[in-house]
């Protein structure tokens, strides 16, 4: 499944590391997202995955690890599982295994082909010399097939619809990866691990992955992700066919390779979603050092076994990466780089890969590859909950997801992740470390808008607070990282004043809000306000009566020259919201806002004069500046 190395190993790592002198090292940071995990259904043995039909049932599919497929509908988990081939798989360990269940996927079709694919392990007799022959955990296959749904009775499946479609002997027991998934382009992409065992089998005598390894080996299955076509007409010796431009395709190479290199790719997916890009998110699991997760390309070298995330890697000195290494693979291709990579000791022992959040419920989350890692170690469960900030275009940098308001520990072993119809992503995770049990949980995950860090600003075009003005005052409330403004109940938005002992606020509750959505207004028309800090997050403008705002906070024309503005409300789920900052106050008649009203006013009214939309000469906001102006500056000349 998930693991990245030998058992002794880990053991071994866990023991120095509990030994050595204590040391402070950095961790991977926390970002201001916070989330809660709503339970969905729990008493589960292992599951690995939540998935949907895409046939507008909203029910979830749970594959679990120890062969089944349950199916959670309207909140309530079924008591019979959808599929059950749990006899079809090798007799799992008890303290841990990677084989199992491992993938499922839909056809993108589903609701009228009735078709859908699973990833499994199958047990074998292996032969003399295998790794894996007389070992305890025995021989197996990884195996492909295809399934269908049983005719009159959405919930099941049918057993006997097998069409079995790939399978491939695996060396050892572990580093199968075994997700499934239909790419936008309609294939069906797959994973396989470089074969299990350590150092890609190169430091073993004989080598148990052949001379060279399997990553680097672009004539094996194994280390990379593979794509087919399930829908044409089989080719020849295949029970599908085979895309055409699929890289390999008419030379050197597997055919059904899409992208290679790869130690452990047990997850992956693509951004596919409303606003996504198709994207193509892989977390491959490394082995003593490094957790990576990339953006795969086709025909993609990803490095393994000569790289570990952006480091070199010796397989006969596994802990100290060399400073050089080969920058090409085996057809002078360039070895690709991860988009980001973590150390054990940041983050964790094995990555698992996730989900960018296409969803509502969550708008912090938006467009970001939600992710995290197994466990920061074996003997106690400690996984943990991450996510990808873009900073630039194609930078990235990890951070992770607070947890409740407190920010509690995760507490369990996460085994995978999951996505329903509307794009909500689930964590799956559990107590146990192996396959056993009823420890198994899946729980949605999901940010609630938080207002810690909403912002009003009065914008930096001239447009003072002025008492006596009849126009409206635009005041931008900035959408930021964790708050969305187009979540915000406009019929509850009042406007105040917290000025302190100066200007006490002992009125009543501020006016209403006029309000409009000007993402791109006209330069000096309401200010420019949108989008001012450059978060991609568009900001509203709320336009408030500035006579209602001086019955309202008792300000009176002679007040504090700047007043503290405080926008209070609610959010459409009835989270209440304030944000404030300093507008300043200017006499009436100060068009150039300067504080005094002067000659400078009177200059700038008389070549304004006559039509004028949105200019500062225009001091009672009828967009005409005439006597009326005049008038103004006069009575009020300091």
């Amino acid at each position: 499944m998930m693991a990245s190395r030998f058992i002794s190993n880990r053991l071994i790592s866990m023991i120095s590391g509990l030994l050595a002198a204590e040391s402070v090292v950095a961790q991977i940071p926390k970002g201001d997202v916070v989330i809660e995990l709503e339970t969905v259904v729990s008493g589960l043995i292992a599951p690995l995955g939540v998935t949907h039909a895409g046939d507008g049932s909203g029910r979830l599919f749970i594959w679990e690890q120890s062969g089944q497929i349950q199916i959670v509908d309207n909140g309530t988990l079924l008591p019979t599982p959808f599929l059950d081939i749990s006899d079809l798989l090798p007799e799992l360990n008890p303290f841990f295994d990677e084989r199992g269940l491992l993938g499922l996927a839909f056809h993108p079709d589903y609701a009228t082909n009735g078709r859908f694919f699973v990833r499994y392990s199958a047990p074998r007799d292996g032969a003399p010399g295998e790794p894996c022959f007389g070992t305890s955990r025995g021989c197996h296959s990884e195996v492909l097939s295809e399934f269908s749904v049983l005719s009159g009775n959405p919930n099941l499946a049918d057993p006997s619809s097998e069409i079995v479609l790939f399978t491939i002997d695996e060396p050892q027991f572990n580093h199968d990866a075994g997700t499934v998934e239909f790419g936008p382009d309609g294939f069906l992409y797959f994973t396989l691990g470089d074969g299990g065992g350590a150092h890609d089998g190169l430091a073993d005598s004989p080598p148990s992955h052949g001379p060279f390894g399997n990553g680097q080996n672009i004539e094996t299955a194994l280390g990379g992700i593979l794509r087919i076509d399930v829908d044409s007409a089989p080719q020849a010796s295949l029970a599908y066919a085979i895309p055409p431009d699929n890289p390999f395709v008419g030379g050197p190479g597997l055919d059904e390779i899409y992208a290679y290199g790869m130690r452990n790719p047990y997850k992956f997916s693509f951004d596919d979603g409303p606003g996504g890009n198709g994207r193509l998110f892989l977390a491959d699991v490394g082995q003593n050092l490094f957790e990576e997760v990339n953006i795969v390309v086709k025909g993609g070298n990803y490095g393994w076994v000569v790289r570990e995330g952006f480091n070199c890697f010796d397989p006969f000195n596994p802990l100290d990466p060399p400073s050089s290494c080969p920058d090409t693979g085996p057809l002078g291709e360039p070895l690709l780089d991860p988009i980001v990579e973590y150390s054990h000791d940041e983050g964790g022992i094995t990555v698992i890969g996730g989900f960018v959040y296409r969803g509502s419920a969550s708008p912090s989350l938006f467009g970001r590859y939600v992710f995290g890692d197994f466990s920061a170690q074996f003997v106690v469960p400690s996984g943990r909950l991450y996510y990808l900030i873009e900073p630039a275009l194609d930078s990235f940098e990890i951070r992770e997801l607070q947890i409740g308001a407190d920010d509690v520990p995760y507490g369990l072993f996460l085994k995978g992740f999951g996505e329903d119809e509307a794009g909500e992503i689930y964590a799956c995770g559990s107590t146990a470390l192996a396959p056993f049990g009823n420890t198994g949980v899946v729980q949605r995950i999901v940010a609630p808008l938080r207002i810690a860090s909403a912002d009003i600003r009065p914008g930096s075009c001239p447009n003072p607070l002025n008492l006596k003005s009849h126009g409206r005052l635009p005041v931008a409330v900035l959408g930021t990282v964790d708050f969305d403004v187009t979540e915000i109940d406009l019929s509850s938005v009042r406007l105040g004043t917290d000025t302190g002992s100066a200007a006490p606020n002992n009125g009543p509750p501020g006016p209403p809000v006029v309000f409009e959505d000007v993402a791109t207004p006209f330069d000096g028309e309401l200010c420019d306000c949108h989008d001012s800090d450059g978060d991609t997050i568009i900001d509203l403008m709320l336009k408030f009566d500035i006579q209602e705002l001086g019955t309202a906070t008792d300000l009176a024309s002679t007040g504090p020259e700047f007043v503290e503005l405080t926008v209070t409300g609610s959010l459409l789920d009835g989270t209440p919201f304030s944000a404030s900052d300093c507008v300043r106050i200017v006499p009436p008649g100060d068009v150039d806002g300067d504080g005094l009203v002067g000659i400078s006013d009177l200059l700038i009214v008389l070549s304004d004069w006559g039509s004028c939309h949105s200019c500062a000469a225009d001091a009672n906001g009828d967009t005409h500046v005439n006597i009326t102006d005049l008038l103004i500056i006069l009575s009020n000349w300091t």
